[in-house]
């Protein structure tokens, strides 16, 4: 596992559960950044099949990101 953020990392791992069946589901306008990405994920993919390249492959930099863990210690009450 990458040192970036490994609690968070663990915590989606092992928390995903089975693969749900997605014609079943009822999405709300709560869900519509979910309904935005899939949205934006079938169109790459039929842009891709026609000889498009997938938006950011050519952009390899943009993905060179880390995540950040940190603890942070709060001064005695004295001294702030």
């Amino acid at each position: 596992m990458d040192d970036s953020n490994p609690l968070q990392d663990g915590a989606i791992q092992e928390t995903m559960g089975a693969i749900l069946e997605r014609t079943i589901e009822h999405l709300g306008s709560a869900d519509a950044m979910i309904i935005r990405v899939r949205r934006r994920l079938l169109e790459a993919l039929q842009n891709h099949r026609q000889g498009t390249l997938p938006p950011g492959v050519d952009q390899p930099a943009a993905y060179r990101r880390r995540g950040v863990q940190l603890r942070l210690h709060l001064a005695p009450t004295g001294m702030r």
